[in-house]
């Protein structure tokens, strides 16, 4: 998994993590959320992106047993915001991703440095100023 850089400096104060996350259990796992505690003051969301638009997804996304989830640019994605400082390629950060069932799973993941997707953020669609 890495986390891309914003490059827009209209929405510079967030960022996306992408990348493959792969269950190696024999149950399958529903994600809710997810944190980097590193960022403080930072807020996350599971977001997707439906007809060229972002939103968050708050019911999240389920991994099958012994299944992969992808997570891209202009789809499925981790959402951080509210998030103004640089945050610098080569950086590793530890991100907290809780489940269904309240379980807390770590990884790290390295920053590396990618650009926008092009998304429509949307303004203030359903109460949201990305």
């Amino acid at each position: 998994m890495e986390h891309a850089t914003e490059l827009d400096e209209k929405h510079s104060d967030m960022t996306a993590c992408f990348g493959t996350l792969k269950n190696t259990s024999d149950k399958e796992i529903a994600v809710r959320s997810f944190a980097i505690p590193s960022l403080e003051g930072a807020s996350t969301e599971l977001h997707e992106v439906v007809d060229g638009i972002m939103r968050e997804k708050p019911d999240g996304f389920t991994i099958a047993a012994g299944d992969t989830y992808e997570l891209v640019p202009g789809g499925d994605h981790l959402m951080i915001m509210n998030y103004a400082d640089a945050i610098p390629a080569g950086e590793i950060f530890e991100v907290e991703i809780t489940t269904d069932d309240g379980s807390v799973l770590s990884l790290q993941i390295p920053v590396r440095e990618q650009p926008s997707g092009e998304e429509n953020y949307g303004g203030d669609r359903e109460g949201h100023n990305h």
